[in-house]
This record gives C-alpha cells, sequence and structure tokens, in this order.
C-alpha cells in the first residue's frame, strides 16, 4: 500500500507547485498538482488519493477549510499542510483537523522532505490497513455458523463492557503549570482553575519530573503541560516514554512562546491538543480537554473491539497459527497501546438469536466509528406542554447548541436557596444544567451566569423553565441533569448568546 499510494498537490502557486511536483517526482511518489480546492474536491470524487499536501494561504475556500472538507467527505485521506512562518494557531488547528505535518516554507531539501513524506505515508497507510482489517472482520464473522456467530457476538460485548468499566470515566487529568514572561504573553498559572469550570477531575504537580512520577503511579488520562522548555527532541523522547509508560495517556501542551520547531515536533509526534495563551475564552482549554478525552477513549475502545473480533473470528475459524497471527495483527494495528483484558470466556445469554446478535454488534462497531464532530452541536429543544412533557411527548428542535462548561445557579420559584451547578451547554433558547439535584419537568426557575465573550464578561440572568431531564449519562452525554427552556429572554440577550453560539463554532 506504500508503494501505491498517491500524493494530491494544492497549490495555487504555479512555482511552488512546480517546485513541489519536482520535489515529489525525485523522492519517487507518485502525485498530481490542481490549482484550487473546488478542483481538488473534483479531483478526489473522481480518483482516491490517500494523502494530500495543501497550502495553508490557498485562495478561495482556503487551506484548513479544504482539509475539514476533505475529512468529512474522505475519511481515509490525510492531509499535510504547507505554510510560510506558520504561527502556532496553525499548529493547534493542524492538530485538531489531524493533520500529519506541516512543511515550513521554504521548503526543506530533498532528504529531510522525502522523509518527512515518508513518515506521513506510513501512518496513513496503517490507518487505512485497521479499516481494511475491520471490514474483513465484519465479513468473517458473517460466515461463522449461527449458534457460534451468537456466542462470539455475545462474548464480544462482554468484553467490551469490561473494557468501559476498566477506562470509567475517562476524565482525569494531570497539570504542570508554566510560568512565562510578560513580554511572551502572561503568566501560566491558573491552568488547573480553566479545567476545574469543565467538571474535571483536576491535579497539579511543581516539575516534570513530579509529572512522570505521577503519570507512572497510573489512573492519569490526559497531562496539560503548560511551556516547558521542551526541545523539539527532549519533547519526541517524552511523548515516547509517556506512551511506553501509561498507554491510555494523552498530552496537550499550552504555550505563549510558541516555538515552531518544538510545535512541528508536537503535531508529528502525537500530541493530542496545543493551545496557545493566552486563551480565546476561560471555557476553552476545558472545552478543548474534554474533546480529546472523549475522542481518546472512543479510539481505545475501538482498538479493544478490534483485538476481541479477531481473537474470536480466528479463533472460531480454526486459525492455524493463532499466536503468530496475533502478534502480526497487534504489530499492525499498533495495538501494544491497549491493555487486555481477559474476562472469563464463558457464554453470554443477553442476545441469543444469531441474527440479532451479528445486528447488534454492527450497532456497536457503527456507534464507535461514526465520525466525531469537530464541535459538539447539539439542538435546542422547544418545550412541549406539560401535558406532552408528562407523557414523554415529541420535542421540536429549533436551535443549535455548543458545549459552554461556566459554574451557573439556579434556583426553583418554590425554593428560597439557590443551588450552584455546572453548565453542560448553551444556546440562544436554554441551556443544560449538570447537577445531581433534579427537578420535574415544568418546573420554574431562575438561572444566572457569567459568560466571557470579546474580552468582556457578561452577567446573564433570566427565567427559565425545566424541558426535560436526564437522570444519567445515558440520557444524555452530560448526565445527570436537566435542559432548561428561557422564558421571554430579553431581546439584547438572545442577541448575545447568538453571537457567542456562532463564535463557539467559528473558534473550533
Amino acid at each position: 500500500m506504500e508503494r501505491d499510494t498517491r500524493i494530491l498537490v494544492v497549490d495555487d502557486d504555479p512555482a511552488i507547485r512546480k517546485q513541489l511536483d519536482d520535489l515529489l517526482f525525485r523522492a519517487h511518489i507518485s502525485s498530481r498538482s490542481v490549482s484550487s480546492a473546488e478542483l481538488a474536491l473534483e479531483a478526489m470524487a473522481a480518483q482516491e488519493y490517500p494523502l494530500t499536501l495543501i497550502a495553508e494561504s490557498l485562495s478561495g475556500l482556503g487551506g484548513l477549510y479544504l482539509v475539514r472538507q476533505l475529512r468529512n467527505l474522505h475519511p481515509e485521506t490525510d492531509a499535510l499542510l504547507h505554510a510560510a512562518e506558520p504561527p502556532p494557531e496553525l499548529y493547534a488547528r493542524a492538530i485538531e483537523l489531524h493533520c500529519l505535518d506541516i512543511l515550513e516554507e521554504p521548503l526543506p531539501a530533498l532528504e529531510v522532505f522525502t522523509r518527512r513524506l515518508r513518515e506521513a505515508i506510513r501512518k496513513n497507510v496503517t490507518r487505512r490497513l485497521r479499516s481494511h482489517v475491520l471490514r474483513d472482520l465484519r465479513s468473517r464473522l458473517s460466515e461463522l455458523a449461527p449458534e457460534l456467530r451468537a456466542r462470539t457476538t455475545s462474548l464480544l460485548e462482554k468484553r467490551l463492557s469490561s473494557f468501559k468499566s476498566l477506562l470509567g470515566s475517562f476524565d482525569r487529568v494531570l497539570v504542570l503549570e508554566g510560568e512565562a514572561s510578560s513580554e511572551e504573553g502572561g503568566d501560566l498559572r491558573g491552568l488547573s482553575e480553566h479545567l476545574l469550570i469543565g467538571g474535571l477531575h483536576v491535579e497539579t504537580v511543581a516539575s516534570l519530573e513530579e509529572a512522570l512520577a505521577r503519570v507512572a503511579a497510573g489512573d492519569v488520562h490526559l497531562l496539560a503541560l503548560g511551556d516547558a522548555n521542551l526541545e523539539p527532541e527532549a519533547l519526541v523522547n517524552l511523548v515516547n516514554g509517556l506512551h511506553r509508560t501509561s498507554p491510555l495517556l494523552e498530552l496537550m501542551l499550552v504555550t505563549a512562546r510558541g516555538e515552531r520547531p518544538t510545535l512541528g515536533a508536537a503535531l508529528r509526534c502525537g500530541v493530542a491538543g496545543v493551545l496557545t495563551w493566552p486563551l480565546a475564552s476561560t471555557t476553552t482549554l476545558a472545552r478543548r480537554a474534554t474533546e480529546i478525552l472523549r475522542h481518546a477513549r472512543r479510539e481505545r475502545l475501538m482498538d479493544n473491539l478490534l483485538a476481541e473480533l479477531f481473537r474470536e473470528t480466528n479463533h472460531a475459524l480454526g486459525d492455524p497459527a493463532p499466536e503468530r497471527s496475533w502478534a502480526s495483527f497487534c504489530e499492525l494495528v499498533t495495538l501494544d497501546r491497549v491493555p487486555q483484558l481477559s474476562p472469563e470466556r464463558g457464554p453470554g445469554t443477553s442476545r441469543p438469536d444469531a441474527v440479532e446478535a451479528v445486528e447488534y454488534l454492527d450497532e456497536v462497531l457503527d456507534t464507535l466509528l461514526s465520525p466525531e464532530e469537530e464541535v459538539l452541536i447539539i439542538e435546542e429543544l422547544e418545550l412541549a406542554s406539560p401535558a406532552e412533557v408528562a407523557a414523554g411527548g415529541a420535542e421540536r428542535r429549533v436551535h443549535a447548541r455548543v458545549l459552554e462548561s461556566q459554574f451557573v445557579r439556579f434556583r426553583a420559584r418554590s425554593s428560597p436557596a439557590a443551588t450552584l451547578a455546572l453548565l453542560g451547554d448553551l444556546s440562544e433558547g436554554g441551556l443544560f444544567i449538570r447537577s445531581g439535584e433534579l427537578l420535574l419537568p415544568g418546573t420554574l426557575v431562575d438561572v444566572d451566569f457569567n459568560i466571557q465573550h470579546a474580552d468582556q464578561a457578561y452577567l446573564i440572568r433570566c427565567r427559565a423553565q425545566v424541558a426535560w431531564v436526564a437522570r444519567d449519562n445515558r440520557q444524555s452525554p452530560l448526565g445527570p441533569g436537566f435542559g432548561v427552556k428561557f422564558l421571554e429572554p430579553p431581546p439584547d440577550v438572545v442577541e448575545l448568546l447568538q453571537t457567542i453560539v456562532k463564535t463557539r463554532v467559528a473558534e473550533s
């Protein structure tokens, strides 16, 4: 697959296009070049290109917009960017969009160019092989006899549940707060406070050595580093060492210095996120950390399910060399980072019917493999009548929502005291309150919360009514809690909330 990889070059500068074509030709990498995002989309529709090399300054739709479009339309295609003096914010966005690399202009010498391209090709081939393996495993599962297929599927269900229990809430963050001079962007102390408003479990350490010791002790899912003065090679060694020590750990950098060599190394070695200081808003860090943890948990579940599916289908089909096959499979899909469980291998009984069992497994796989939005956008529920709410009547969706972790205070009209809770998501028409103190649908409440926008802090107070209740996180990923609809909010509040929602989406 690696030798057959073709690269689509997208650049509106003819001179750079020719330079890239020449470099790729001399590197013995097959390629085609086009001059616009629109032509790139047409070329991708006509033929598969596993890799794209895109100019960040592309006119028209723009380079980053094209990366997002290609990721949505062609999930198995990866992107590299090239840019002149890329700012720190570009590295942060590239990591969010899962780009493999950014090549700085002037373009590197042939040897360096070839090595970086080959590294990107290998990453893409590994990702595509995982998809091919999954399709093959699903096909092999369908070949099993009905009784064996039912037993295999229920075993997979049992092991996936066990692994979910092992992962737990996957929300423990370790913070090493850095410190930068005012000329470099301000003091980075206070990262933990930014993360706490997202409802995450946060610990702080004073040094990198203390952080490494705490990670080695276990039960840390995300390490957030303030400026740690790491050179590129030191950062790569740190990331590799952390992954060997703690397979479930992700790393996020928060930097005021923004040195390009270190940010480039972060992009290539698998750092999950980079944010530049000062932050755009008080909720930026918590939102990004939550997205990283959600994506990482999903990837671990997928790896575990792939492993269990491989073992069961090969065992059921009588693989003559199971140990050798298993070792090759682990190497292929990089399962060295995934701890494996060995629960009891008794037959499951939850879904005895073979056809239903296969359909259930497809549901599990589709859920795990469905592409996640870069920003979680939830549509607002318009409040039904009390009778409809009580009867579980249909709800209409009318407004867009975004995640917005802040403290919120609410007071039921029948209660003399207010309760402090966390805001889960927000729209112009209402919000979700994360709280173990649940109210009944139809309850009238007063809510107030602070929110920051465009370097201004606003206190918002509204009358509202409880529209629906989530008793646990099975009913809502933000649960337990309840959604409320604002009752006759002032026009200036509606306008402010509309602007904030649009800005949050644009930031992501």
